[in-house]
């Protein structure tokens, strides 16, 4: 399958990241179109490169997006705070993404867990008046998501299979196919994602504030 739209998902991890030289250095390369950029963590974390990555990548001509990592045992409401209070979204921005991938013990453990994700989607659909994407792998999505969520948009990892299809979801829209991509402008890996669907579907995901 031919895929037209490409991104990269970043955090501080990546180190410092020198915006201009990734698609100019990229010769006979796909162009990178969007990037999802860590901007928070639990209830209080935010990512020290967020800002600065951030307003670079909308600066740079990237269709930016930003996610939350969600943590187990931590107060929903006060993780989706977090995103709210930091995330100052603006037209034309991707939708707000939900890292959901943590798995719990215990049937008590993945109750909590699982009211805790709906918790934190409501809350910052509430506020964005649009359905955050949800990313996750395989299994998280298996246990906590499929089914329940297919009004949610959703975006997969899996590095090894050659084909995402196996993942029969109608609401599927991002594959994180790479955890080893190398990009110009980055000293370190970078994930690679690409979009399930044509330009104008990618329209959809995009914030019309």
């Amino acid at each position: 399958m031919q895929y037209l739209i490409h991104g990269f998902d970043i955090s501080r991890h990546n180190g410092n990241v020198e915006w201009r030289k990734i698609n100019s250095k990229r010769e006979n390369e796909t162009r990178l179109q969007f990037v999802v950029i860590k901007a928070t963590e639990g209830a209080e974390m935010v990512d020290v490169n967020f800002k600065s990555n951030w307003e670079n990548a909308k600066k740079h001509g990237f269709v930016r997006g930003a996610y939350h990592y969600f943590v187990p045992g931590i107060d929903a409401r006060l993780q989706a705070l977090n995103y709210i209070l930091n995330v100052k979204h603006q037209k034309g921005d991707f939708y707000p993404v939900l890292d959901f991938e943590k798995n719990a013990k215990g049937h008590h453990e993945k109750k909590k867990l699982a009211a805790g994700l709906k918790t934190w989607l409501e809350v910052v659909e509430k506020h964005l008046g649009v359905k955050p994407v949800i990313y996750t792998n395989a299994p998280v999505y298996k246990e906590y998501i499929k089914g329940d969520y297919n009004d949610y948009p959703l975006w997969i990892s899996d590095y090894v299979s050659k084909d995402i299809g196996f993942i029969n979801a109608p609401n599927l829209i991002l594959w994180q196919h790479s955890e080893k991509g190398r990009l110009p402008g980055i000293s370190e890996n970078v994930d690679f994602n690409v979009f399930l669907g044509t330009p104008h579907k990618f329209e959809k995901y995009r914030i019309n504030i």
